[in-house]
Parts: structure tokens; C-alpha cells; sequence
């Protein structure tokens, strides 16, 4: 499941090497919760065996979506079917403070209680500080490591 931004560039040649990868892969389900930077062509989509949903996709009490404050499906709002919103557009970050007036910024997995935020994985990116409220959970990557930060 990727909720966005799969690629960010018209077609190049990393995008032989994914089709590579996804040759070797076949049976693997890849459910892509389009995003604002996949300009790719839809055909291009298929023949990389991606399954796109432009507007977001509902499983059980789950609603993927690639930005969670813009809904243009209206089944992702059913009344009296409150889903747990999980999208990953503003890829969070936290802000880590040491003892001293030093702080590192780490991309992070965001829980909240109405909705979580995926990290993006990409070097070209940047972080959006997330603001934690209580009962919120962070999750920040380290080093290739997942570190809960409280």
C-alpha cells in the first residue's frame, strides 16, 4: 500500500529498473492511493502491474488517502462509519532536543487518534514538523532504525 507520491518525475530510467524489480515480483499486490507527484500515465501504471485508486481506497475500518485534509470521495466520509484515516502527503517530522540547545529533525510515522501520517522514504524530500498532542504516538527513523520518541 503506498498512499501517494510513489514517483515524482515523468518516465526515466529508474523506472526500468522498477519494472525490473516488479518482473521479478509479480505476485506482489501493489496498491497505489494516487498522490499529487504521480504524473506517470495510466497505462504506464498497468504495464508496471500497480493497482491506482485515484481518490482513495476504504479497507474495513481503514480509509488510505494521499492527503487526509482533502477528501473528494464522499465514501471516505460515510456517516456513522468513522474510518481511521492514514495518508502520507506533508511527510512528517519530529524535532529531537538534547540536553543542550542542540536538535535533530528526523522524518517519523505520526499515530494520532483520528489519523496517521507515513513518512516519506526519499532523500529528495523534506520534513514537515508535526505538532504532538497527548495519547499521539511518533515514531521517528534513525540510523535505518524505528525509534518510538515520547
Amino acid at each position: 500500500m503506498v498512499v501517494g507520491d510513489l514517483f515524482h518525475s515523468a518516465e526515466n530510467k529508474e523506472l526500468d529498473l522498477f519494472r525490473k524489480w516488479r518482473d521479478d515480483l509479480p505476485d506482489l499486490n501493489i496498491k497505489l492511493v494516487k498522490g499529487n507527484h504521480d504524473i506517470l500515465k495510466a497505462q504506464w501504471y498497468v504495464i508496471a502491474g500497480i493497482n491506482v485508486y485515484r481518490d482513495g481506497l476504504n479497507i474495513n475500518r481503514f480509509s488510505f488517502t494521499h492527503d487526509n485534509l482533502n477528501y473528494s470521495n464522499n465514501e471516505l466520509l460515510e456517516p456513522g462509519k468513522a474510518k481511521y484515516k492514514i495518508s502520507g502527503h506533508i511527510h512528517p517530522g519530529i524535532r529531537v532536543s538534547g540536553t543542550g540547545k542542540q536538535s535533530l529533525c528526523f522524518p517519523c510515522f505520526y499515530f494520532g487518534k483520528e489519523f496517521a501520517v507515513l513518512p516519506a522514504f526519499s532523500r529528495f524530500t523534506g520534513t514537515a514538523l508535526i505538532d504532538c498532542k497527548e495519547g499521539d504516538r511518533v515514531f521517528a527513523l534513525v540510523n535505518n532504525s524505528i525509534v518510538e520518541v515520547g
